[in-house]
């Protein structure tokens, strides 16, 4: 991916705080398949952790002659045990991260869509628990109400 080249049209907008960033856009080597890119150490190392989505390419910023440390040595290592294709980069597409006034932390992740599950699979699955608590929730729009509402 570059930093207005091969065919990427940019239309996300920031998803969450803490360094967690996801925008969405069309690559042109992916026909009409939309990806999303997980930006910051934790956003990128709990995707890798869990394994739930497609994944198609790790960007970390600086030339690769510097061995990564902490979060980004598991971030590293979690990609390589999926093959997962690295790329080490100067500026391009953290410059154009940091232009979103976002700290990308080092590390960028492409993605396929996050895998919703279904209201109906969830509903099923809930009617199998003795005492099924379903929590349904729109336009949350201050995080730290979703704790709230957890504890």
């Amino acid at each position: 991916m570059g930093h207005g080249g091969h065919g990427t049209r940019w239309t996300g907008s920031p998803l969450g705080t803490a360094g967690g960033y996801t925008e969405r856009y069309d690559l042109a080597h992916r026909g009409r398949q939309v990806s999303e890119l997980l930006v910051g150490r934790h956003a990128v190392l709990e995707s890798l952790r869990a394994r739930r989505r497609h994944y198609y390419r790790l960007w970390l910023e600086g030339d690769g002659q510097t061995a990564p440390k902490g979060s980004l040595a598991e971030i590293v290592q979690l990609a390589h045990k999926i093959n997962l294709p690295t790329r080490h980069v100067e500026g391009g597409i953290f410059d154009r991260i940091r232009r979103a006034q976002l700290n990308p932390q080092g590390v960028a992740l492409e993605t396929g869509p996050f895998p919703y599950a279904e209201l109906d699979d969830i509903l099923s699955l809930a009617s199998r628990k003795s005492e099924p608590l379903l929590l349904v929730l729109d336009h949350l729009e201050d995080p730290r109400n979703l704790g709230t509402l957890f504890r």
